[in-house]
């Protein structure tokens, strides 16, 4: 079966569109151990002697290879915003430690610079409205598409069908213990070939 790709980039063609962006959530998206970010922030306080295990672990690897897959289709071009929780204990730099240690440098390597690479903490408020304000603060009409979990994801849930523009068709929820998986990569991969809807 032909592997989706992004049709904004078709090889060998000028890439003058902006890179699609990925809001990415962490527990239950790639993180499915319950106490992994706890085993994060001890491996990051240099309490834990040997963290190379932990990290080798820290992401599911089916869900490390659905994100490549997602990746490599829109040629490497994507650019990374995280949205989960993870965002309020760990700053921007130990984020991209943690990425590349955890065996996804291409996020790493492709975070959002300044504050954009993390959506705002609304006190009160939902994952919805978070992604929501981000897109107010800094979309552009790029291509986007957001990964969430049932959990976290509920409003997110309850923004498709109120049918909110921003989220319709972008939206992958992953269940809780599951993860991401290959079975996400097309859905992903269409909406990270359409242009965004600006709030």
């Amino acid at each position: 079966m032909e592997k989706p790709r992004c049709r904004h980039f078709r090889q060998g063609s000028p890439m003058t569109e902006p890179a699609p962006i990925v809001f990415l959530d962490i527990d239950d998206v790639l993180c499915l151990d319950l106490e992994g970010r706890l085993w994060v922030e001890t491996a990051v306080a240099g309490r834990l002697p040997d963290p190379e295990p932990m990290y080798g672990r820290l992401f599911s690897a089916d869900a490390k290879a659905a994100l490549a897959q997602i990746d490599a289709a829109c040629h490497s071009r994507l650019r990374y915003v995280v949205s989960s929780l993870w965002r309020l204990v760990f700053d921007r730099a130990q984020m991209t430690s943690i990425f590349e240690a955890a065996g996804l440098p291409f996020v790493a390597q492709r975070l959002e610079a300044g504050d954009r690479w993390r959506t705002p903490h609304l006190l009160g408020e939902g994952r919805a409205a978070e992604v929501a304000l981000w897109l107010q603060r800094h979309h552009r009409g790029e291509a986007y598409a957001v990964v969430d979990d049932r959990f976290s994801g509920l409003d997110l849930i309850e923004a498709v069908a109120r049918a909110e523009p921003y989220v319709v068709d972008r939206l992958a929820i992953c269940e809780e213990g599951v993860g991401l998986l290959e079975q996400h990569v097309p859905e992903l991969v269409a909406a990270l070939q359409q242009p965004g809807v600006c709030r």
